[in-house]
């Protein structure tokens, strides 16, 4: 009888025992007996970004088969890179492409958190938040470039004179622990959840897979892992294309619903007005979530609504309606460890903006 091999021990040490070249990740993850989400939210907690494939390059692990463009805002060019190009490529090509010296500047993006200010990124970690953050732009990256004067390089020996004509104002910055209440810097392009917006970037990095094709399978006939296999692209590739198409759920073959950007993790709820806490499934879709808070918190459909709070200030709290609107919510969470704050509103009866659904006893008054 033919013996199987016991999937590896998830630990730090079995991981960097691997990511030295020997297998490529994608082999790693098989060797751990894991899925991809879980992969990956396993080597973000071990601060780990990026992968030593066998051919010797880096690779991202948060990438995948398309592209991200780079605007330098104060000096007005921009660049474009795949997403698996690890930091260090990203700053080669633009220490070559202007002329820079190591150890010379400092690239930084705007934290959404007002007073942490603009964020010096030196790290693949703080390369990865800046990318995270540009998934509402469409992949756009918007750093700003600041120059050391030759007295002022954060290494002397490497910055030439003539290099570094340029004063540093700003203080070095690193993102913490974000506060709700101050999580509304106008810091996103205006309407940063336009679907037009990111299908005009989106739409010329990949070859579009048919909306036709995909709502084909997404009825039960096949799982998504064999869908995506059908359309033969990556797991990147594949979740970027279904969200162009407002496409945040899948039906699975069993019947049931699940949220495809979701892993193998928990995501914490909590209502803060009320200082309820309540943990559903990362998979969980919006649908099953509001089921679960109305049984809780015996609510009736249509009478009431959940809110999150915009990280532009101008635009004020928004209404979870849809599963596009829970994937902003938890998108915005992941900066807090995957809790999403959100807020609830109980109509009264004469209020519902669904009267048959709203029935008398239980919009009277609001939950305490």
């Amino acid at each position: 009888m033919e013996q199987v091999s016991s999937p590896l021990p998830f630990t730090k040490e079995a991981i960097h025992s691997l990511n030295n070249g020997s297998v490529n990740f994608e082999e790693a993850r098989a060797l751990f007996n894991v899925d991809l989400s879980t992969f990956k939210a396993m080597l973000k907690q071990l601060n780990i970004f990026v992968w030593k494939e066998v051919n010797g390059s880096i690779v991202t692990i948060h990438g995948g088969d398309y592209e991200i463009t780079i605007v330098i805002k104060n000096i007005r060019k921009h660049y474009v890179m795949k997403t698996t190009d690890s930091f260090e490529d990203v700053i080669r090509m633009l220490e070559k492409q202007l002329k820079l010296s190591p150890g010379c500047y400092k690239l930084t993006y705007k934290s959404p958190n007002r007073s942490v200010g603009k964020v010096w990124i030196k790290t693949d970690r703080d390369w990865d938040l800046a990318v995270l953050l540009s998934k509402v732009r469409g992949y756009f990256v918007l750093l700003y470039l600041e120059v050391f004067a030759s007295s002022q390089t954060a290494d002397e020996d490497a910055c030439f004179e003539g290099a570094c004509d340029e004063d540093v104002s700003d203080d070095d910055f690193y993102v913490d622990d974000l506060d709700e209440d101050e999580y509304v810097e106008n810091f996103y392009v205006e309407d940063a959840f336009n679907e037009d917006a990111c299908d005009e970037v989106s739409g010329n990095l990949m070859e579009p897979i048919a909306k036709e094709a995909i709502l084909s399978l997404n009825n039960g006939s096949v799982t998504f892992e064999e869908a995506r296999a059908l359309f033969n692209v990556d797991l990147s590739t594949f979740k970027a294309r279904l969200e162009q198409l407002n496409i945040y759920v899948w039906k699975e073959v069993n019947g049931s619903l699940v949220r495809i950007h979701g892993g193998d993790y928990k995501i914490t709820i909590l209502l803060k007005d009320m200082g309820r806490v309540y943990s559903v499934k990362a998979t969980d879709p919006f649908e099953y979530v509001i089921r679960m808070l109305e049984e809780q918190l015996k609510l009736s459909p249509g009478c009431y609504k959940l809110t999150y709070k915009h990280p532009n200030r101008s635009v004020g709290n928004v209404w979870v309606k849809t599963d596009r609107d829970w994937h902003s919510a938890v998108l915005l969470s992941k900066w807090r460890g995957y809790f999403v704050i959100l807020y609830l509103e109980v109509f009264a009866s004469s209020l519902s903006y669904d009267e048959d659904a709203c029935d008398e006893d239980a919009c009277d008054e609001p939950i305490i």
